[in-house]
């Protein structure tokens, strides 16, 4: 019994280690089709925040709503680190703190999460927005509302800390015409365990002229914050253990008797 039980837990906690030792996206998405009304509720997208939050421990979000409105880039953010304080700059884009009330848009699609301001800000075009870290990061993750809907994919391009770079693409839904205007996303990424931190992400869209879309509850963190979330034990393992357990006991009374 003890071998069984012990063999599918072990299988479990292989399992999420094994998800740390490779790199690791989160991707939620929540599809509106309203320039002016925003989406009554993101379960998608709050479901993939809440499984990256998951692995970190003592980390922070930024969601701007101590910063006024109108404040342009460069944008220094602080969020907290595991031996000090880590840093953010946004810049690029021409982007800049808007802010609307809850339950209403900027009229084109774009609005906080939480709160009411937000970062508003174009991926790709001429001048692509960029997040520059002051120290190389393992974990970031990020709020997107109301991009693509004219069409283009956003994709991400990731500068790390040995030079190299990488690009990866955020799979939301491509619309047209404004057909998706107001939908949002939630992506997280953890580098790997040993491989290089992230100095920089890029945003670009395969939209030549970019696309201005809303950017809100940032969160960063360092190799130290990530952690193994909790593996739950399933309900039939418990049921599992208490079956063979009687299963051998009966076998040993039989060869007793």
């Amino acid at each position: 019994m003890t071998k069984f039980v012990s063999l599918a837990l072990a299988a479990l906690i292989a399992s999420a280690a094994a998800a740390q030792a490779a790199s690791t996206t989160f991707f939620g998405e929540d599809v509106n089709n309203s320039e002016s009304t925003p989406i009554a509720a993101t379960p998608n997208a709050d479901a993939a925040e809440a499984d990256f939050l998951s692995f970190l421990t003592g980390t922070s979000t930024e969601d701007f709503e101590s910063i006024s409105s109108g404040t342009g880039t460069p944008l220094n953010l602080s969020f907290v680190g595991s031996a000090g304080a880590l840093s953010a700059t946004l810049s690029g884009g021409g982007g800049s703190i808007s802010s609307v009330t809850p339950g209403t848009t900027n009229g084109v699609g774009r609005y906080a999460t939480s709160g009411s301001n937000f970062f508003e800000v174009a991926a790709g075009g001429a001048n692509n927005f960029t997040a520059a870290f002051g120290t190389a990061i393992a974990a970031f993750g990020f709020n997107g509302i109301d991009i693509g809907d004219f069409g283009g994919q956003l994709s991400l391009e990731l500068t790390f800390d040995d030079a190299t770079t990488d690009t990866v693409e955020v799979p939301t839904t491509e619309g047209s015409g404004g057909s998706t205007g107001g939908s949002v996303f939630y992506f997280g990424y953890i580098v790997g365990n040993g491989d290089p931190l992230i100095s920089s992400v890029a945003f670009k869209t395969t939209t030549g002229a970019g696309d201005f879309f809303a950017f809100d509850d940032f969160t960063i963190g360092d190799r130290e914050q990530v952690t193994t979330p909790a593996i739950p034990v399933p309900a039939a393992l418990p049921l599992l253990a208490t079956g063979l357990s009687a299963f051998g006991l009966l076998r040993r009374r039989r060869a007793a008797a």
